[in-house]
């Protein structure tokens, strides 16, 4: 794999982005698009959206059908392929894997094609990652820190990282040390949440200092666990040794940004169920005696199936809430890529 510190999206080509969004048209209209990834028991998508990007280019490379290339694609570094073929950085194809795996089957398709349109040729996308996890930590409306109490230590500590991510995006890079801090700073909120809770799974205030941590972590790679060190390490041995170690870098803030992603997640599905419990807890028996009448198929007491709809409409919100989650943060990403800059770094 050939990498490139002046690297830009669709290396400068509008042409390639020309053919990468037909193709990307054409594998969304098609029903069976998922042999490139899989469809998942809850309508999710998994295998990835670089899989449906870039076989084809692939099987044309190699001289082979794409199901020879698609009968083989665990053994093929989607992502750095998405890089050589398209321009894609590592860090920016990541995030656009984790909102597409994300959303519901039949909305996937459609972020796909929307992602590669959103990206300008030429595009530097080097701070995107950082511009996308800093909103998933800050944005008023949705981000984790409003899952934290003003002025606990939960609270102090996702701000702590957010002002890192702000220094950053705005070119005054904070040292090493500084992210150090933040990161154990964040993890230890997160302790000290789950400590007031024992026994209970992860809180939405834990879950978002968690967030917070694993955002951190993207900028301190000494607190990166050790065995995606050494995946790192082994990766970037592909690369010529001039790019080694910013594909190294690359490869661990690619999977801290898509950890943290993860973790935002986790902190809106710790809220929505904590909403949810709250309406459960009193209405639990009279819903479970609504449930066992309707399973002997008998009519249930009005005030038992009055309480059953509440706990259904309930979990129908909780779940509401996870999904508006995976469209907003794909949408920002879209967003994102929009306005990306289109001057490349010297």
């Amino acid at each position: 794999m050939v990498m490139s510190r002046t690297l830009v999206a669709w290396h400068d080509q509008p042409q390639l982005k020309a053919v990468a969004v037909v193709q990307m048209q054409r594998i969304a209209a098609y029903s069976g698009f998922r042999q490139g990834g899989q469809v998942l028991q809850d309508g999710r998508v998994g295998g990835g959206l670089h899989v449906c990007l870039c076989a084809q280019r692939l099987a044309e490379e190699q001289g082979v059908p794409v199901s020879v290339v698609l009968a083989a694609k665990d053994t093929v570094s989607w992502l750095d392929e998405s890089t050589r073929l398209w321009g894609i950085p590592r860090v920016v194809g990541g995030l656009m894997d984790r909102c597409f795996e994300r959303l519901a089957a039949h909305e996937a398709g459609r972020f796909a094609v929307a992602a590669i349109e959103a990206i300008p040729a030429g595009a530097d996308l080097h701070s995107l990652g950082a511009q996308w996890t800093s909103e998933l930590l800050a944005d008023p409306r949705e981000g984790v820190l409003r899952y934290t109490a003003e002025g606990s230590i939960q609270h102090r500590a996702v701000n702590q990282v957010i002002d890192l991510y702000r220094r950053t995006l705005a070119g005054d890079d904070p040292a090493p040390a500084e992210w150090t801090t933040a990161a154990q700073a964040a993890a230890q909120a997160a302790a000290l949440a789950d400590a007031d809770e024992p026994g209970e799974p992860a809180g939405p205030p834990s879950c978002a200092a968690h967030t917070a941590n694993l955002a951190a972590v993207a900028f301190a790679p000494d607190l990166v666990p050790m065995q995606v060190q050494v995946a790192a390490m082994r990766a970037a041995t592909t690369v010529p040794d001039a790019d080694a170690e910013a594909y190294h870098t690359a490869y661990l803030q690619t999977e801290a940004f898509a950890q943290a992603a993860h973790q935002a997640s986790e902190t809106v599905r710790a809220a929505a169920d904590a909403s949810f419990q709250t309406v459960l807890r009193p209405l639990q028996q009279a819903a479970e005696r609504a449930r066992t009448a309707e399973r002997h198929q008998r009519r249930p007491d009005p005030r038992d199936a009055a309480a059953l709809r509440q706990v259904r409409d309930a979990a129908d919100t909780a779940a509401a809430a996870c999904t508006h989650h995976y469209r907003w943060r794909a949408n920002q990403l879209i967003e994102s890529l929009t306005t990306a800059h289109t001057t490349p770094r010297e």
